[in-house]
């Protein structure tokens, strides 16, 4: 098995045990099982300098999430510069795909909506087989619902296969569908829930909780 695949799964057990979905977590945590796995083992210099500027950028993103208003904004300001730069000026074929998630969450952090749909668009078009895409794909359906659209977020949603996401993916769904004045598709995606989950827990009972107001 690969370092790249032994820390994907670490990823995914860590996603697993704190139904981790937000965001900015998610890359953080990318960061940490991942990249810094692939920076020690690297051996060629283009792409130990990709991810070494990969891992600042995530660094003042993440920087960001603790300052204020106006400081935020310079600072992720500063994490998009990097993040483009490590797309556009190293392009490394491996770590590429890492900045262009990175930079994705970090406009839509900055409500630049537009710019994260792109930045997603374009990812999906390079890696479509990319073992993030179902995350990208998580956080473009988000993008849309930001923008009002509902349809392509959903279309967004129901692409996701990833175990991990399955419960969150149904919660988003019925979400949309309740925004879009679909009752019975809200409460299916509401009972998939249900049908997912096992033990009680904030999913289960948000769930339930949309379920007793739509009935």
């Amino acid at each position: 098995m690969s370092e790249a695949t032994e820390s994907k799964h670490q990823l995914l057990h860590i996603l697993n045990k704190y139904k981790i979905v937000l965001i900015i977590a998610v890359p953080v945590i990318i960061a940490v099982t991942i990249g810094i796995t692939l920076i020690l083992s690297s051996s060629e210099n283009k792409s130990r300098e990709a991810w070494n500027k990969l891992w600042e950028a995530s660094r003042n993103q993440a920087l960001a999430i603790q300052s204020d208003s106006k400081e935020k904004d310079k600072v992720l300001t500063r994490a998009i510069n990097e993040f483009n730069y490590v797309i556009n000026d190293i392009a490394s074929a491996k770590v590429s795909p890492w900045a262009m998630f990175k930079l994705g969450g970090t406009y839509f952090a900055s409500e630049k909506y537009d710019k994260a749909i792109e930045t997603y668009s374009l990812f999906l078009k390079k890696n479509r087989n990319h073992y993030l895409a179902p995350f990208v794909r998580q956080t473009m359906g988000y993008s849309y619902e930001q923008t009002g659209q509902l349809k392509s977020a959903i279309e967004q949603f129901e692409e996701i296969d990833e175990e991990i996401l399955l419960v969150q993916k149904n919660l988003d769904l019925g979400r949309c569908y309740e925004k879009m004045g679909d009752q019975k598709k809200a409460k299916d995606a509401y009972n998939t829930v249900l049908e997912l989950e096992d033990s009680d827990n904030n999913w289960i009972r948000l769930a339930q909780h949309r379920l007793d107001a739509l009935n």
